[in-house]
């Protein structure tokens, strides 16, 4: 049905009435939003006297200098400073509302930035973070649940010498929807780059640099009883240089894990270990009719150099067949001789399809989807100990191709 003209008028009346009342509105935000500078040229000598002047949307501008302060922000206002390599900031700062924190260097031995409940939504970009080698936490969100619309956004931002202690340089607790995309983070031995557990979900970490660290991602699902670890995505990561595994995944209660297109070099450990509790105690949450990990993908990493690629330790449940899956990965120095090892169940619940093993091959209870044609008996790993090396997994792979062969001629002569 086609409008009337007189509709159509109405129409547009009513339209423009509508984009006028959105103008005055924005117009009014904006004039009600303030400019305040913390500085020797500005009207505040404190960050903490500008944030108690301040109301919600306005811009604090922070001159070059040092301040030492600690702050806690109630209001969403934007903390500018000139610069992380002019503005130094020693303290800690808390946030409470949605904040957005760029161009300062924050420094503390103890914690540097803490995202509580209320600053659920916050964006912290071009900072500098120096925990000073004993920080355990550079970043912490605890129980900063934002939303799919406005996650809680840390990027393009330097992260050095925090996440000692079994902390993180950025530190996720029972918190959801954050972006950790395109930082660098740079420590020690005994350095975590990305602590992400208690439950936290909807998690993505992206284009991230990490460099001479223990771990660069750990994942803790929490205990069995606490809520199941969720929709966690790592890639297109590049971790090069740490002492244990590159990502550790503690728990069976994760559901929905994605590492993806990463580059991995020089790993002491595992490119990837999933193991029935945290770092400190692998066993702590062996617990039988505990959740199962399920709906695990590992796919298109390459593992330039590892001990191992990928482990499932004993403990750790695994829902059913399938229920992780290495594909299309690339698996080159391996000095175990052992890509991909299973400790942890009798069941072939770990799958690998596609994969490129190199010189090194599978251990354990491992499905080889590529081998066999689907009426016949599935190639299962090795089933050797871990250690033996390549020389011996290889072997029993060759004797049970061998044996698969022998089986379809004998068919074929019946």
């Amino acid at each position: 049905m086609t409008a009337s003209p007189s509709t159509r008028r109405l129409g547009a009346v009513a339209a423009a009435t509508l984009l006028g009342a959105g103008l005055a509105l924005f117009g009014a935000q904006s004039a009600s939003a303030a400019t305040l500078t913390v500085g020797a040229g500005g009207a505040y000598a404190t960050i903490g006297a500008a944030v108690a002047a301040a109301t919600a949307g306005d811009v604090i501008q922070i001159e070059a200098g040092s301040y030492s302060e600690n702050v806690a922000v109630p209001t969403a206002v934007a903390l500018e400073g000139a610069g992380a390599a002019d503005v130094t900031i020693t303290g800690q700062l808390t946030l409470d509302a949605p904040v957005t924190l760029s161009g300062v260097t924050i420094t503390s031995p103890t914690w540097v930035v803490k995202v509580n409940a209320g600053g659920a939504g916050s964006e912290i970009h071009d900072v500098v973070i120096d925990g000073q080698g004993t920080a355990v936490q550079g970043v912490y969100a605890t129980g900063a649940n934002a939303s799919a619309a406005t996650p809680t956004r840390i990027h393009d931002s330097t992260f050095v010498d925090a996440g000692y202690s079994g902390g993180g340089a950025i530190w996720a607790f029972d918190s959801g929807y954050l972006v950790i995309a395109n930082n660098e983070f740079t420590a020690s031995a005994g350095a975590v780059g990305i602590n992400v557990g208690n439950g936290s979900s909807h998690v993505t970490i992206s284009g991230n640099s990490f460099t001479d660290l223990d771990n660069a991602v750990v994942l803790i699902a929490g205990s069995p009883t606490a809520g199941p670890s969720e929709d966690v995505t790592i890639t297109g990561n590049t971790v090069d240089r740490t002492t244990a595994s590159a990502i550790y995944v503690g728990g069976s209660n994760v559901t929905g894990l994605t590492v993806s297109d990463n580059t991995f070099t020089d790993v002491g450990s595992s490119a990837v270990q999933f193991a029935a509790g945290y770092p400190a105690d692998p066993d702590a949450w062996i617990i039988p009719g505990a959740p199962a990990l399920d709906d695990v993908v590992i796919s298109g990493n390459d593992v330039v150099s590892a001990e191992y690629g990928i482990t499932v330790g004993e403990g750790v449940l695994l829902a059913e067949e399938g229920s992780v899956t290495s594909t299309e990965n690339t698996y080159r120095a391996i000095s175990s001789g052992v890509a991909i090892r299973s400790l942890a169940t009798d069941q072939p619940a770990l799958v690998s399809d596609g994969d490129d093993l190199g010189t090194a091959t599978v251990a354990g209870p491992v499905s080889v989807a590529a081998a066999p044609a689907p009426e016949d008996p599935e190639l299962v790993g090795t089933g050797v100990e871990p250690g033996l090396g390549a020389f011996a997994a290889g072997g029993a792979l060759l004797l049970g191709a061998a044996a698969l062969l022998l089986a379809r001629r004998t068919r074929r002569r019946a």
